[in-house]
């Protein structure tokens, strides 16, 4: 397939650290996909949006991986695109920032669909996602240690303290939140893998 693959990142955690910070952690991955033919796009950049002719990116006939945040949110301001970083918003906000830059992605790679990697929190705001805007621009999700039934003990206790409130309200086990994202109807045409663990009390 040459569906393009999507990183999405989790929770910071520390809502003092900066967007690049989770966004850094998948450069190795994609590094290692580079040795399977993939193309290395780096991240999305916002703030060039029009520099980038559509297909752009899949001239060379081989597969894209890039990366993407959803706290950064660009906007069109006394002439020119912006860009600020939004965190502590609510988990239904990141996902309709997927819908953009999953629009992104489709224009730059010609493509109707992605497959989406997403790491912790990134696999609610994907689901979210799915929930809101449907299955028909997603090809496969990988879902990476996310509480898709929420937080609970050590993790949300950590998660008050360090964490940005409105993203640590919607993660709780207990939320509106999580009890609507799991009420809503599976998606019947995308694959969606999880990759669980046990041991580790947070």
């Amino acid at each position: 397939s040459l569906y393009p693959i999507l990183f999405v990142h989790g929770h910071a955690f520390n809502k003092d650290t900066s967007p690049e910070t989770s966004l850094n952690s998948f450069a190795k991955i994609q590094r290692n996909l580079q040795n399977e033919g993939y193309i290395n796009a780096g991240q999305i950049d916002l703030q060039n949006l029009e520099q980038v002719p559509v297909g752009e990116w899949s001239k060379s006939g081989n597969p894209v991986s890039v990366r993407a945040s959803y706290y950064y949110i660009h906007y069109y301001d006394l002439g020119k695109y912006s860009i600020s970083t939004q965190k502590s918003e609510r988990i239904e906000n990141y996902a309709l920032r997927l819908n953009e830059i999953i629009n992104i992605l489709k224009e730059r790679t010609g493509s109707d669909k992605v497959n989406i990697v997403a790491h912790s929190m990134g696999g609610l705001v994907t689901r979210d996602y799915l929930r809101i805007f449907g299955e028909h621009s997603v090809n496969k999700i990988i879902l990476v240690a996310s509480p898709n039934y929420g937080i609970s003990g050590v993790t949300k206790d950590l998660c008050d303290f360090l964490g940005s409130k409105k993203e640590c309200e919607d993660m709780s086990e207990n939320s509106i939140f999580i009890k609507k994202l799991n009420q809503s109807k599976v998606p019947q045409n995308v694959k969606i893998y999880t990759i669980a663990a046990q041991g580790c009390e947070t």
